[in-house]
């Protein structure tokens, strides 16, 4: 069972949608500014630095759509009558995934 997080009516005013796609426009200038890096042959070490930085605002992106997964996604399979087993596990596989 998948759970459909970012749907309905009002997704476009959501303000964590939006700022979660704006972290990403943001990793991906970085990304785009390592690619220029290499190509001009710059240092190993302000690479590395700057690779660093993009794996840590990955790392914030993803808190911030796991946040998001529990406390909306997860909540509103958890809470109703019935949760098939397939949500436990994608519960489970979610926080495991984040985890490593």
């Amino acid at each position: 069972m998948e759970v459909q997080c970012w749907e309905g009516p009002n997704w476009q005013e959501d303000e964590r949608r939006r700022g979660l796609l704006r972290r990403l426009q943001a990793i991906e200038g970085q990304v785009k500014g390592i690619q220029r890096m290499v190509r001009e042959g710059r240092p190993c070490f302000e690479v590395l630095t700057q690779i660093a930085a993009v794996q840590q605002a990955l790392r914030s992106a993803a808190k911030v759509t796991l946040r998001h997964y529990l406390e909306t996604c997860a909540k509103t399979v958890l809470c109703a009558e019935e949760v098939p087993a397939e949500a436990y596990d994608e519960l489970m596989e979610m926080v495991f995934k984040f985890a490593r």
